[in-house]
């Protein structure tokens, strides 16, 4: 892939002012960015709202969503530092009028002495301490997907292939960022981040009609749109970027706490001891690493932009994303906030922040964007990318009844039609004494078809999100009762064309008898209300009703 090749013209951009090389996250140019009209180009943060009329920065352009996702947080933080707004006025007055490209870089350059990437003395996102007894790893290991070490031994490599080739300076930054943001486990020793490893991050982003460019995404739209509120501006120390100081270890279990850093410490976790190594041409080759970084217990931090839990023990915990593909399954703690699940604070903010700048809160021009590493502890089992739409209730709770009733129907409307594939491919059929047929899934089959049961959340999205427009403005659960019926009929058609399609590919390889007796077994599921196996109990609809759907 050519963004892990290190080109020699990279020097150029990284150059301090007499040709001394300095990398700098602040005044360097290592942004890789994305335009409305397509034009790609690499600026300094302080370029950000450079052309924002003619022709604004849309995105940044990695050409790796992990990437892109977490310098956007890193982003979000410095102009929290920098400027972030004391309350709802101040935001609503930047809102309306973006800074200039200018009035960025005066606002961030008192920053610089903290963000140099190489050199002597304190170095962004890295250990204070040079580490230079250590021996060195690859650099390509600081990516979180890089294949682990067991994967190397058993060369089951086959989709992320293992490299020797170094990173350009901006990969490398972007990278170091990314691990110490979202840091996975990794046994002893090895932190994880402020939020666990692999957390779930949600933003909320806005289509901005410019002179020029319509109903377009920004990159600092996304950014102030999600900036926390700073009542204090912090002191620029090592209660804010850790790299200033001496590590805070945990070899002895030592923990850091909110108390003794200060609240946008957040945006610039230290979870891993580590330092980069560069080359004569600027290119990251290696990093050397200690165990035993910032220890950060999870049940007492809390980051403004991901969504919380309490678990059986009445802990807040971060959420992190669940296996397999993004769906409507995990929209639940996104979007609103119950007993159980705590939608992240830069959401919490936005209702209000659009009433002071005179929008709707339900304009259509706003959504959510979730985005985290599926982790297995160490293990990276996928990134995990989706929008969710912005949908304001006028009664939470009844809002969050009627999301939660939905996604167990669906939940166990999917489940069935998975074991109505699994009972066609797997299925085993026993004939009793009196003749009678019946089937099951015989024991290599249970995990067989999850792709079944990820195409039916797919497939009935949009289903979801008329329902949960029609659910939204209502005062009461029963108030929804056509609502949940229409849903029910919507999921019980995608469910027969999953099982129709997959029998059309096995019908004649897997016997006929199988096809009859597993499509039996899911009409019942689906359409009988006083059967074990119906899977729209949670929609609480009449018998009549459910049995005519």
């Amino acid at each position: 892939m050519q963004w892990l090749t290190c080109p020699r013209n990279v020097r150029t951009n990284l150059l301090g002012q007499k040709g001394a090389r300095m990398f700098n996250l602040i005044t360097s140019a290592w942004l890789p960015v994305r335009r409305a009209s397509g034009a790609r180009e690499t600026i300094a943060p302080h370029c950000l709202t450079e052309h924002f009329s003619e022709d604004p920065i849309v995105a940044l352009d990695f050409g790796r969503p992990d990437l892109d996702g977490a310098v956007t947080e890193f982003l979000i933080g410095l102009i929290a530092v920098a400027m972030g707004p004391k309350d709802i006025s101040g935001w609503a007055a930047v809102w309306r009028d973006p800074p200039s490209p200018e009035a960025l870089r005066n606002a961030i350059a008192p920053l610089s002495f903290a963000f140099n990437m190489d050199g002597d003395g304190p170095r962004c996102f890295q250990d204070l301490d040079v580490l230079d007894k250590v021996e060195p790893t690859p650099i390509l290991h600081l990516l979180i997907d890089y294949p682990g070490e067991n994967a190397l031994k058993l060369n089951t490599d086959h989709f992320n292939k293992r490299s020797d080739r170094s990173l350009t300076a901006p990969i490398a930054a972007a990278a170091l960022i990314m691990l110490q943001t979202w840091a996975p486990a990794g046994g002893k020793g090895y932190r994880t981040s402020i939020r666990g490893g692999g957390p779930l991050t949600t933003l909320a982003r806005w289509l901005r009609d410019l002179p020029n460019a319509r109903g377009v995404t920004t990159l600092w739209d996304t950014a102030w749109l999600n900036v926390p509120e700073v009542r204090e501006r912090p002191a620029l120390d090592s209660k804010l970027f850790p790299w200033l100081g001496p590590t805070r270890t945990s070899n002895d279990n030592e923990v850091v706490s909110p108390e003794i850093m200060h609240s946008l410490h957040v945006f610039f976790g230290m979870p891993r001891r580590i330092r980069l190594e560069f080359d004569k041409h600027s290119c990251a080759v290696a990093y050397r690493s200690v165990l035993g970084g910032m220890h950060y217990p999870g049940d007492i931090w809390r980051h403004p932009l991901s969504p919380y839990y309490k678990d059986a023990k009445g802990q807040v915990l971060p959420v992190h994303p669940r296996a397999g593909p993004a769906s409507y399954r995990d929209w639940l703690g996104i979007l609103i906030n119950r007993d159980d699940a705590l939608r992240a604070n830069c959401i919490n903010s936005l209702a209000g922040r659009l009433e002071r700048i005179s929008v709707a809160r339900t304009d259509r021009r706003f959504d959510i964007v979730a985005f985290g590493y599926d982790q297995d502890s160490a293990k990276s089992r996928g990134f995990v990318y989706q929008s969710v739409p912005w949908v304001v209730a006028t009664n939470a709770n009844t809002f969050g009844d009627a999301m939660a009733s939905a996604v167990a129907a669906a939940d166990a409307t999917a489940k069935a039609v998975r074991y109505a594939v699994q009972l066609v491919r797997h299925g085993e059929v026993s004939i009793n004494a009196r003749g009678d047929a019946s089937i099951s899934v015989r024991d290599e089959g249970k995990k067989a078809a999850e792709d079944v049961y990820h195409a039916f959340f797919a497939q009935s999205e949009p289903d979801f999100r008329v329902y949960l427009d029609a659910v939204a403005p209502l005062e009461f659960f029963e108030d929804g009762h056509d609502a949940r019926f229409t849903f029910s009929t919507a999921c019980r058609h995608i469910a027969r064309q999953i099982f129709d399609a997959h029998v059309d590919e096995g019908a004649r390889e897997h016997g006929m008898r199988r096809t009859v007796l597993a499509e039996k077994w899911l009409g019942i599921a689906l359409n009988a209300p006083n059967a074990k196996s119906y899977v729209f109990k949670p929609l609480q609809l009449t018998v009549q009703e459910a049995a005519n759907g």
